[in-house]
């Protein structure tokens, strides 16, 4: 995937290693949206106030949330995802929780299967720096709920991602 041109000037990323998180203004005041693994690891959470956040990690360098840009790079990530299926959608119902669905049906064979398959979705991911969570399952829901809420979905099952179950 090329990084396109954009009106909005570019952040620099945090430093490698730190605690960084996305906030955003809900009801309760400002509160973080997204985390980096070393905010998560710090025990930070999504949802969490921000005040209480950096009084937990005063080191958290925090950044307001961008979601029209988000969106953007997800509607970005899905035409690149289309070398894996021709049949690829964008799930924004529950926010925070964005992804794409490919529909593997009959197709995952031509990546060496659906083990390969997975693990090599996951590492080029990666390699773009896209920290990501992969599954497959026999209906979408199931495959949603592993890849937004299993510690086995793209970790855990061994160094690669797997089907459902391990």
């Amino acid at each position: 995937m090329r990084p396109t041109a954009s009106s909005a000037p570019q952040r620099p990323p945090p430093p490698d290693g730190a605690p960084f998180a996305l906030i955003e203004k809900g009801v309760h005041g400002l509160t973080l949206h997204a985390l980096n693994a070393a905010a998560r690891g710090a025990g930070l959470w999504r949802g969490q106030a921000h005040a209480d956040a950096c009084a937990m990690l005063p080191r958290l360098i925090s950044a307001p949330a961008e979601q029209d840009r988000d969106l953007a790079a997800l509607k970005r990530l899905a035409l690149w995802a289309e070398r894996f299926s021709p049949s690829v959608a964008i799930d924004t119902l529950m926010p925070g929780f964005e992804g794409l669905f490919l529909d593997m049906t009959g197709g995952a064979h031509l990546f060496g299967g659906e083990a390969a398959m997975l693990a090599d979705l996951h590492g080029r991911l990666a390699r773009a720096g896209i920290e990501a969570q992969v599954a497959m399952a026999d209906t979408p829901a199931a495959a949603w709920a592993l890849a937004r809420f299993s510690e086995r979905a793209s970790k855990g099952c061994g160094s690669r991602p797997r089907r459902w179950p391990c």
